[in-house]
Parts: structure tokens; sequence; C-alpha cells
């Protein structure tokens, strides 16, 4: 299934829509905070995720390409690791004209396959609210266009978690042209 964000995530502040959705936003951060269990990591293989706290279209693939290749050349040898989803087929296909791709049901699972196929480092193409993982690192990806959009969770905003949890990842990463870059000048 497809899902199409409300216009109203994007605007730059919260509107009448993003207030009245409100609630159900703080809900559901609720409950996403009582799920987080104990993290599990694989001594064996480095992982390296890449994801977002903004819905969808942030450069993630692009970026696992890119530090996929920067591994390779350096002669380490990784692979990715996507989740296996049949609704990402496109990506899918990109990761493996670049690379090992490794699926599972569960990335827990994909990760130790990694391992046990000797490779040093698995590059994770989303995953970051998958929180029975600790990862060794984590890039947080946003668009310089759409930013944060409205800066509110879902279903208030196009936001996963909040950006105050911004601060507990490793690295944030920004994609993108200078264009639209101005404002961040003044």
């Amino acid at each position: 299934m497809q899902f199409k964000k409300p216009k109203f995530w994007d605007y730059k502040k919260p509107n009448i829509y993003s207030y009245l959705l409100l609630p159900f936003a703080i809900l559901t951060q609720i409950i996403v905070g009582f799920k987080i269990k104990s993290k599990i990591q694989n001594k064996k293989i480095k992982t390296i995720c890449v994801g977002n706290i903004y819905i969808g279209g942030t450069g993630k693939t692009s970026l696992c390409i890119k530090i996929n290749e920067i591994l390779n050349k350096n002669k380490i040898k990784s692979c990715f690791v996507k989740k296996l989803h049949p609704g990402q087929l496109d990506e899918q296909r990109l990761l493996q004209k670049y690379g090992k791709l490794i699926l599972s049901s569960k990335r827990s699972e994909a990760i130790n396959q990694a391992a046990e196929e000797g490779f040093e480092y698995d590059v994770i193409d989303d995953g970051l609210q998958d929180y029975s993982i600790n990862y060794d690192f984590e890039f947080v990806c946003f668009n310089n266009i759409n930013w944060v959009g409205n800066g509110l969770t879902i279903p208030a905003g196009p936001l996963r978690e909040s950006v105050n949890n911004l601060k507990k990842y490793n690295h944030i990463f920004l994609n993108g042209n200078n264009i639209n870059l101005r404002c961040l000048r003044h």
C-alpha cells in the first residue's frame, strides 16, 4: 500500500490539523517508548545504520551506496542489510547493483548472516527506529527541501520521533544542494 502524506506535514509551522492530531502524536510516542527493549549487538561485525526521522525521501539509500563504496575502496569487506519489505523492490534492486544485499524479516537475523559470511561491516538501509539493535554508527538523514516539515511527530507531522532525539545519534547528514541553504547563512 502506497502512503501519501498530507500536505500540511511539510508546512514550516503547524496548522489547525496538526494541532488537532497532536494528542494522538503524543500518545503514539508514549506507546513507542514502552516498546523499547534491551539492545542486541553482534560483536563479529560493525554496523552502520543510515536512517531518518522524517518520513521518506531523505537520501538514505544513496548515502548507503556511498558508504559501501568508501569501505570497499579501502578494502573493507562490507554488505548492505535491509529489512524485507515487498513494497521496496526498487531500493533492493538498486542496492544489489552496488554490492551484496542481505534481506530478512528481522534486521538482527540479516546482521548475523552477514557476520557468518565474513563481512566486517554492514550498511543498514533504514532501521533507525529498530530499537532492538545497538548500532556502532548511526546516520540520520534529512533533505534540504523538507527538513523537519512542521516539526511534529506522526500523525500531526512527518517525524517518526521528536527532533529532540537527535542528540542521541552519532551523525546527522543533510542531502541536497546549496540552493535551499540560504536561510542558514543569514
